[in-house]
């Protein structure tokens, strides 16, 4: 059996559990205080687990999945010292990102902390797994009346595999390894050494034509996903690798969502950071990821949004800047006496933000227009 396979077939079995119920998720929780009351509980729960699991899940042996060889938990361990804090370089969406002591690569985990939540069903679909899954709350008939089609199941597609494709999109990261040993882990070929977040307040240092690389880069990678059919999900300029090249690589995202068509719905199981309106409905397509686009190139352009609106819907924040006959978002500071382009670059912000899914172009448009305005081939 592939060994991806026997790994679907032991957490269709086991499911989250496993990963949940070890004592370390208690340890480590910065929550643990609130929680005593649950320990002994708890500690019992995740004794049993491991003596169940000390002779199976624990010790299967998988074959390479493309280029990616599985790690032991040691040797995590060993390569982050035991997950030292001071090993970490940043949290990510559902779990943290770990240097290598040696420098040479990083180490994403997803994280099963005391107490539960809701993501933590997700987290083995996530790295391996293309689970179906039933939603019980699409059976509202609110959401049945407007979306009959969602009354169903929807799939969750994996890092793991995605990352060992043959065509890998050169913005996603390299695999070398993958652990499912104790922790759910991908090991990247690959350290960061300063991340997007960073680079949009270094002010001239990360000017127009950087930026508008970094813009490219993105929107070629969303058309990527798009083209094999998978709904992108969320990602945040703290997510996204860049070099002194500004070139990027994307290490952290939502989950991926395969979709028949552009037009088909898939639905959210909760809702998550940088979602478009109509996310209140607890749903998602292609135009979704289009939306969170937008808010990207937003930020590459503007600045004036982050920090200062957070409470505002970015498409309301654009129309109340634009108020008055202004045409344009850019920050002047940034791109100076191009009226045409900055307006141009706006227009199509403004159309990857329109409130109506329907009204927004695809990601291919947006790759191939915004690759014309700033004249890359």
């Amino acid at each position: 059996m592939d060994g991806v396979e026997k790994l679907r077939k032991e957490f269709k079995y086991w499911k989250y559990s496993p990963y949940f119920y070890q004592k370390r998720n208690y340890y480590e929780s910065e929550w643990k205080d609130s929680y005593r009351i649950l320990v002994d509980s708890f500690m019992l729960s995740s004794s049993t687990f491991e003596n169940a699991l000390s002779k199976s899940l624990w010790k299967m042996k998988l074959s390479p999945v493309g280029d990616a060889v599985p790690c032991s938990f040691k040797d995590l361990e060993n390569m982050t010292l035991k997950f030292s804090r001071s090993q970490c370089l940043i949290h990510t969406m559902y779990g943290r990102l770990f240097a290598d002591h040696e420098g040479n690569v990083a180490i994403k985990t997803w994280d099963f902390f005391v107490p539960q939540f809701p993501c933590y069903a997700d987290h083995p679909n996530r790295f391996c797994v293309c689970l179906i899954c039933w939603i019980s709350f699409f059976s509202s008939s609110v959401n049945i009346y407007f979306f009959p089609n969602l009354a169903g199941k929807f799939n969750l597609q994996n890092e793991l595999e995605i990352l060992t494709r043959e065509d890998r999109h050169p913005c996603l990261m390299k695999l070398k390894g993958f652990c499912f040993q104790h922790i759910l882990a991908l090991v990247y070929d690959e350290m960061p050494t300063q991340v997007l977040s960073t680079k949009l307040h270094s002010g001239n240092q990360f000017g127009w034509n950087a930026r508008m690389r970094v813009a490219t880069q993105l929107a070629s990678l969303f058309a990527w996903f798009h083209e094999r059919r998978y709904a992108f999900g969320t990602v945040r300029p703290k997510d996204i690798m860049i070099d002194n090249d500004f070139n990027i690589k994307v290490f952290d995202f939502g989950f991926l969502t395969p979709v028949t068509n552009e037009d088909n719905w898939g639905p959210l199981p909760y809702h998550a950071i940088r979602e478009p309106p109509e996310a209140r409905y607890g749903i998602q397509n292609l135009k979704a990821d289009v939306y969170i686009f937008g808010i990207l190139l937003v930020e590459l352009i503007g600045n004036s949004y982050i920090g200062i609106e957070k409470k505002m819907a970015i498409h309301h924040w654009i129309l109340k800047e634009l108020q008055g006959g202004k045409r344009s978002i850019v920050n002047e500071s940034i791109l100076q006496d191009n009226d045409e382009l900055a307006n141009g670059i706006t227009d199509l912000a403004v159309k990857c933000l329109n409130e109506d899914p329907n009204e927004r172009p695809n990601m291919m448009e947006v790759s191939t227009n915004l690759s014309n305005l700033v004249g890359v081939t």
